[in-house]
């Protein structure tokens, strides 16, 4: 169940600093990504990566 930081590009600029994406500054920034019970790909977006972190339990029991 990975965690994606939707605001920010996975590879770096040429001075080592992370590149924004296109979604930068708008929306909510984090993804949790989950397969439910039917292995279904889900997700659920989050404001604060502590609300992503703390919800992988309940989202994936709650499915």
């Amino acid at each position: 169940m990975p965690i994606d930081d939707l605001w920010y590009l996975t590879k770096r600029g040429p001075d080592k600093k992370r590149l924004p994406s296109k979604r930068h500054g708008r929306g909510k920034r984090w993804r949790v990504r989950y397969a439910d019970a039917a292995g279904e790909s889900r997700e659920k977006l989050f404001e604060r990566k502590t609300a992503s972190t703390l919800s992988l339990p309940s989202c994936c029991l709650a499915v």
